[in-house]
């Protein structure tokens, strides 16, 4: 049983009055409206507890809370309202909670702090949509190779609209394409990439003087079918 404090009663009861919780400690069983130090009101057993229970975490106002407020990210190993999370875990700005994976959407910033954003804080580091993290341009991993500086997304398709095309030598959408001694690449239309060869369908054939794959050749020069090139 536990001592009811209200100087009204002053009885030992087993249930404790509204907004009154049980202090359940041997040498303190009391219905208290505030726990003490270190204790936290869980709000479904109307108990003063060390630990909130699963799905409840341990707020600094004392109280168990399913729901951590703003500025605070709920930590499901330790059961607590933290403005951290532990090592290796991202915070969830959107959901406020630990994340060791940022939702949709959403990707982790190391740099920026282990927190979940929709844009990464550093201007080298785009957003990986497999990994769900901001990563360097040479870890956007399939089908996402291409690092877009538009979007600051991996992106499987560069974007026609800012005429860059995906350089796979660099995992990166380029104004132009690698041109060096045994490495030629044309910017191909149709795919949006740097090539090596121009494609069949459509038609492109490879032009030296805009490093580019054309429809139609320039004046005075002639398609060759058999190498696809002007």
């Amino acid at each position: 049983m536990f001592a009811d404090t209200n100087p009204n009663v002053k009885l030992c009861v087993y249930i404790c009055p509204k907004n009154f919780y049980r202090q359940n400690l041997t040498s303190n069983r009391t219905c208290v409206s505030q726990c003490l130090a270190n204790y936290f009101i869980d709000y479904i057993n109307l108990i003063c507890v060390s630990t909130c229970p699963n799905g409840s975490y341990a707020h600094v106002n004392g109280t168990c809370l399913t729901n951590c407020p703003g500025g605070f990210y709920a930590d499901a190993n330790l059961h607590i309202c933290n403005t951290t999370c532990a090592s290796g875990n991202f915070r969830d700005v959107v959901n406020n909670f630990c994340v060791v994976q940022c939702p949709p959407g959403y990707f982790g910033d190391i740099t920026g702090g282990y927190i979940c954003v929709k844009t990464c804080s550093v201007s080298t580091q785009y957003a990986n949509p497999v990994t769900r993290l901001c990563v360097v341009k040479t870890s956007c991993t399939s089908p996402y190779i291409y690092a877009d500086d538009f979007s600051r997304q991996c992106v499987t398709l560069c974007p026609q609209s800012q005429s860059t095309f995906g350089d796979s030598t660099a995992n990166y959408c380029n104004t132009s394409c690698p041109w060096t001694a045994g490495a030629y690449y044309f910017r191909d239309p149709s795919t949006q990439t740097c090539v090596q060869t121009c494609p069949t369908n459509p038609s492109y054939f490879a032009d030296n003087t805009t490093k580019s794959c054309v429809l139609t050749c320039p004046n005075t020069y002639y398609a060759v079918i058999s190498t696809r090139t002007c």
